[in-house]
């Protein structure tokens, strides 16, 4: 492909969009060119002229915010950081997760993304040249990583055995269940943020009803990205699923409960998981007793630290991570520790 060609066409007709896209670092540029070639149905021998028409018409009813998002995620790390030194603003974060909506784009991958992975390489010996006591600050990083995984794992490990003991599971001396619940597919197509947004807003309306329902459940989550960088959440989750029968007549009638009472809220609100729950086509991927809870809590736990990967819980105190931080440590002054509190309050997602 003729880039040089196709750009000074660009240029020729609007030249604002040529502005706009000369923005674009050249790995990205190229790459969109080619998407929209694709995209065009124009084969191997195109013409530069309408590729370049094609291109400006596709610009002109692109999203705004993704259009100005394309200097900043085209940024090295340095030059980033330059940036930062003159405003004064962190921009890391953002131009990362701009970089996801360009890749959402493109139909690219993180890892054949050739700009984040020389932002990171940079990004990374940069934090392995500071030290200080002869530790880096990369080295600390992954140390937090590392604590704060054994720290999620053991707090797991004790909600799975209180709910076993407290009846909040399948039968006796197993688990709860696991489910992974995922946006429709038109959040594809979608930015990053919105759907972030989406999964979060479900999930809070999901632990909003439940509470006024009063059911007691508790749940260990992860929020995971697909391969599209779209947000998925997996649960591990404990309620009550024992069978009450009350009796009507010469019969018996089956009482809904808490399990069938949380799954009508759940569904109601992943309403595309649906169809397998009324198919009865409970799979890993959708609702599924745990038989082995290690194996499930590895599986939960595989990207932990990972960029835009959460782990936490519900059912919990929210500062339940700082309670077992500061028992860890013995810092028994820790104000999360005093009796005194004011009782938590249920707080949204973030």
């Amino acid at each position: 492909m003729d880039y040089e060609k196709i750009e000074q066409y660009i240029y020729e007709i609007n030249i604002p969009t040529y502005d706009i896209l000369n923005a674009l670092t050249p790995f990205y540029r190229y790459k969109l060119y080619e998407k929209i070639r694709k995209i065009s149905n124009l084969d191997d021998n195109y013409d530069a002229k309408m590729l370049a028409d094609t291109i400006v018409n596709t610009l002109s009813h692109m999203d705004k915010n993704i259009l100005d998002s394309f200097e900043l995620a085209s940024h090295s790390y340095k030059e980033l950081l330059q940036v930062q030194r003159i405003t004064k603003t962190r921009l890391t974060r953002k131009a990362n997760r701009y970089r996801i909506n360009i890749r959402r784009i493109l139909g690219l991958s993180r890892d054949d993304d050739e700009v984040q992975s020389s932002f990171d390489n940079d990004k990374k010996e940069r934090y392995q040249k500071i030290k200080f006591n002869g530790y880096s600050v990369q080295d600390s990083i992954e140390k937090k990583i590392k604590n704060n995984k054994a720290r999620d794992w053991s707090i797991s490990q004790c909600l799975n055995e209180s709910s076993k003991i407290l009846g909040m599971k399948q039968t006796y001396g197993e688990s709860g269940w696991f489910m992974t619940l995922t946006l429709p597919s038109k959040f594809r197509n979608m930015t990053f943020e919105k759907c972030n947004e989406e999964i979060n807003r479900r999930i809070n309306m999901i632990k909003k009803h439940t509470e006024r329902s009063e059911i007691l459940w508790t749940a260990i989550y992860a929020i995971e990205l697909h391969k599209d960088e779209t947000p998925h959440i997996h649960i591990i989750y404990y309620v009550n699923d024992f069978n009450s029968a009350n009796e009507a007549g010469y019969g018996w009638e089956r009482v809904q409960t808490d399990r069938d009472k949380l799954l009508d809220i759940v569904f109601k609100f992943f309403d595309n998981e649906n169809d397998a729950r009324q198919n009865d086509n409970f799979t890993i991927e959708n609702n599924q007793e745990i038989y082995n809870f290690d194996k499930c809590l590895g599986y939960l736990f595989k990207d932990y630290g990972k960029p835009n990967v959460r782990h936490g819980f519900i059912g919990l105190r929210r500062d339940i991570k700082n309670v077992w931080n500061a028992l860890y440590l013995g810092d028994i002054e820790n104000s999360c520790l005093s009796y005194g509190n004011p009782p938590i309050k249920r707080v949204a997602f973030e």
